[in-house]
């Protein structure tokens, strides 16, 4: 068998690797390699968008099993089709596995559940080292605990970025014109955006 100790899928490769024109055999190819390679010491997954929702369900599942990984890097985003289920992989992943050193979620919407799943992962294991949440949606007050924990040097980097908000509407007065026939003149009505309405001759 192959000896491989460093295997780093990235978003170039996954471009490749996780579309649907990666054919079943190779993907198939992967999955024996990750089973059978035992000198596999570290792996890196940095994609951002899964074709195919049961491949991060593979890898979680071989992750679990396998014994001579011991660094886990992973850098997904939950924003398309399989986001909600992919979350649910992911909240049950970090219950039991405790090798993942590296975690990071861009352009995420990101559950109390999750993030109260990384605490207790964070405080079980003591593995994660690095942890990132770049243009992503959450609770403030919910990332407080992994700010306590950065502070307190069990988690030794936690960076953090939200989602930039959507800029208001400025007041749009909407002006309809209409004719009093009786009298001869124009009058005339506007209203703002909060429903206040104004009129005039």
């Amino acid at each position: 068998s192959q000896q491989i100790r460093y295997l780093k899928l990235n978003n170039s490769l996954s471009q490749i690797e996780f579309s649907y024109q990666f054919s079943i055999v190779q993907k198939a190819r992967l999955r024996l390699l990750m089973q059978t390679n035992k000198t596999l010491v570290e792996l890196i997954l940095s994609t951002q968008r899964f074709s195919n929702e049961v491949f991060l369900e593979d890898i979680f599942q071989i992750l679990q099993k396998h014994n001579s990984i011991k660094q886990f890097r992973l850098h997904i985003s939950l924003t398309d089709k399989y986001s909600d289920r992919n979350e649910v992989r992911l909240i049950n992943f970090l219950e039991k596995y405790q090798f993942l050193t590296h975690f990071h979620l861009s352009n995420s919407r990101i559950s109390p559940k999750l993030i109260q799943s990384l605490i207790d992962n964070i405080q079980n294991y003591r593995s994660i080292i690095h942890l990132e949440f770049s243009q992503c949606n959450f609770n403030e007050d919910g990332i407080r605990p992994l700010i306590l924990l950065e502070n307190n040097g069990i988690l030794f980097s936690f960076i953090y970025s939200k989602q930039p908000q959507k800029p208001r509407r400025q007041n749009q007065k909407q002006v309809s014109f209409f004719y009093v026939p009786r009298q001869n003149i124009v009058a005339f009505a506007f209203q703002d955006d909060v429903g206040a309405t104004f009129g005039g001759f």
